[in-house]
């Protein structure tokens, strides 16, 4: 009878029938499953939603040919128009960036082309859910004007040809920082 009662309280002791670890090897073995399976599902959930987040994300619009046809709002008076115009865009010209933005924004046109520098600059303050996509359509470079006569004029090209021209790595660097592009 004694036996009984024993098996019996045995039985007790472990519930439901589940086997525990007793020896200390076990007991890290278990642990280290269970980690595992905590890091593994970490993991599996992560990798699903930053792969939803990114196709999200992703643009159909990669270039300028893509482009071709659909309705692009432009800023009046600047070099995008004629670009947008010879790649068979339908260009809808307003009079500021923030205008075209905005058609953007309220669905009137797929993209706005402007100046890659400015758009990346108005957008870091405040990009209202738009991303700058693609490649530059065109390289432009930039010129610095002075009245006739000033003496800064040839002080500042001789700096510009001497940076350009002396350190290429600081040039690289300061047209990168600057105006985004290599």
């Amino acid at each position: 009878m004694r036996e009984v009662i024993n098996t019996i309280l045995y039985l007790n002791r472990t519930g439901y029938g589940d086997f525990v670890p007793r020896k200390p090897l076990s007991r890290l073995l278990g642990v280290l499953i269970i980690l595992a399976g905590i890091i593994l599902f970490g993991v599996v959930v992560g990798t699903i939603s930053s792969a939803l987040t990114l196709q999200k994300l992703a643009s159909d619009i990669q270039g300028p040919d893509d482009l071709r046809g659909e309705p692009v709002t432009i800023v009046r008076d600047t070099i995008a128009d004629e670009v947008m115009r010879k790649r068979g865009a339908d260009v809808m010209r307003v009079g500021s960036l923030e205008e075209a933005l905005a058609a953007v924004e309220s669905g009137e046109a797929v993209a706005t082309v402007h100046d890659f520098p400015q758009l990346r600059h108005y957008l870091s303050r405040d990009s209202h859910g738009l991303v700058l996509v693609g490649r530059l359509f065109s390289i432009q470079g930039y010129g610095i004007t002075y009245p006739i006569g000033s003496d800064l004029r040839k002080e500042v090209n001789v700096a510009l040809l001497e940076l350009t021209e002396g350190d290429p790595s600081l040039h690289r660097q300061l047209r990168e920082r600057w105006f985004g592009i290599e």
